[in-house]
């Protein structure tokens, strides 16, 4: 008879930046608060496996860092323009 062995297998928990907390509920994502002060519609239910999503008090820019209120407001006197190539 062959040995048997019990194996478990983990999931790979991704690894969360500054300003970010992991959350069981990937769906979460969906409704974070991003620096563009768009309201979000957050979704019922948990699924989508773990994300990090940002601590509260913190919005997503547009780079995908989670900064504070004050930071969000240094890119509302920006503007992005695509130069032609040369």
């Amino acid at each position: 008879m062959s040995p048997f062995y019990a194996v478990k297998i983990v999931e790979a928990m991704p690894k969360c930046g500054p300003n970010e907390r992991l959350e069981a509920c990937g769906n979460l994502k969906e409704c974070e608060p991003t620096c563009d002060g768009e309201d979000k519609i957050c979704p019922r239910g948990c699924y989508g496996g773990s994300v990090c999503v940002c601590e509260e008090g913190f919005y997503r820019d547009r780079a995908g860092d989670c900064v504070t209120d004050e930071d969000c407001a240094i890119w509302d006197d920006m503007e992005f323009i695509t130069l032609p190539p040369q």
